[in-house]
């Protein structure tokens, strides 16, 4: 691999780092959400 080559390959899995951060966050806020909703029971619409 050329240096330049490595820097993009660095910088993707940086990105994918931060990728999976934000991931694991939206499942953790969407557990919650789907706790919450749960706790409240079903709704009348």
């Amino acid at each position: 691999m050329s240096d330049n080559d490595k820097i993009k390959y660095e910088d993707l899995e940086a990105d994918l780092a931060k990728l999976d951060k934000d991931y694991a966050k939206f499942k953790a806020d969407l557990a919650k959400l789907k706790a919450d909703s749960e706790e409240v029971g079903p709704r009348e619409i």
